[in-house]
């Protein structure tokens, strides 16, 4: 498997039914991409929607009780099979080319990370629009922001993944690893 988008979700169904859609029409081979969806202890029915969709690719679901972000995350790189684990939020809508622009950016730069620009979608449950409305987000390289960001698993692994310890909603990508951690080799 060339890489694995790793989503965690909490209770934003119809925000992250959108993002799966998305990620469905990849331009990249179906047979050659997962997503790894954690749910962290959602109760809108995250699931039900879940299960009723026909993902052209693997789709994993997994369920935790809710334990933030952090724990999520590590969860979805342990179930992953990618070499690369791309991370992307449940508000995220991906152009059709991320898969392929990651993979191909990564085989170009090993012991890379590679960030990307981010499409987030303004509440897409507070409207009647059919379209939603986008904002470009300028992403900081003063940390690791998993909005769109993917890194080869084995140094995720090797950096020992996320702090679990913490809670904070958004502050678990700014600790976990420095990019000395990722890019260097032993």
């Amino acid at each position: 498997m060339d890489i694995s988008v790793q989503i965690c979700s909490y209770n934003r169904k119809n925000l992250l039914i959108k993002s799966l859609e998305a990620l469905f029409q990849q331009d990249y081979p179906a047979d050659s991409y997962e997503i790894v969806l954690i749910d962290d202890g959602s109760s809108d029915g995250t699931g039900d929607a879940v299960k009723a969709l026909n993902p052209p690719c693997r789709l994993i679901y997994d369920y935790q009780q809710n334990a933030g972000l952090a724990t999520a995350r590590n969860r979805g790189i342990r179930l992953a099979s990618g070499r690369i684990i791309l991370f992307v939020d449940d508000d995220i809508i991906a152009s059709k080319s991320l898969l392929k622009e990651h993979v191909t950016t990564h085989d170009r730069n090993p012991m890379s990370v590679v960030r990307g620009w981010v499409n987030h979608v303004d509440s897409l449950e507070n409207t009647n629009e059919k379209i939603p409305v986008f904002t470009i987000q300028d992403i900081s390289t003063s940390f690791f922001w998993t909005s769109n960001v993917s890194v080869e698993k084995k140094y995720l692994e090797k950096a020992g993944l996320f702090d679990e310890d913490f809670k904070e909603y958004g502050w678990e990508d700014l600790e976990p690893v420095s990019y000395t951690h990722l890019t260097l080799p032993t």
